[in-house]
């Protein structure tokens, strides 16, 4: 079989894989500029804020493993909002009910 286009302006198929070559060859330049702009980006906030890149490496790592749903989150969480009650508590009983805890909300 003779592979010729059909005189209609649709390509033939080594046309079709000239075309199909050439966009698979820009589609590669453009990841890998998109690539290197996220890489300068991403080197730019390390080298400016070491601290809280090393934070959101743990924190997304940490995510990732899987950990989030685990039995110390859940310790965690639970100690947490048992000193966040505490406190709240603290603040209540001291100002001498919720509507003293209300006015000083409005007042920051």
């Amino acid at each position: 079989m003779e592979d010729i286009g059909k005189g209609d302006g649709t390509p033939n198929v080594d046309e079709a894989r000239e075309q199909l070559m050439g966009d698979l060859e820009m589609l590669r330049e453009a990841v890998t500029q998109r690539g290197e702009a996220i890489r300068s980006t991403v080197t730019g906030f390390v080298n400016e804020h070491p601290l809280a890149a090393v934070g959101a490496a743990f924190g997304i790592g940490y995510l990732l493993s899987g950990a989030l749903y685990s039995r110390t989150t859940g310790r965690l969480l639970g100690v947490g909002a048992r000193f966040l009650l505490g406190a709240l508590a603290k603040q209540v009983l001291a100002g001498g009910g919720l509507g003293a805890l209300a006015s000083s909300k409005t007042r920051t």
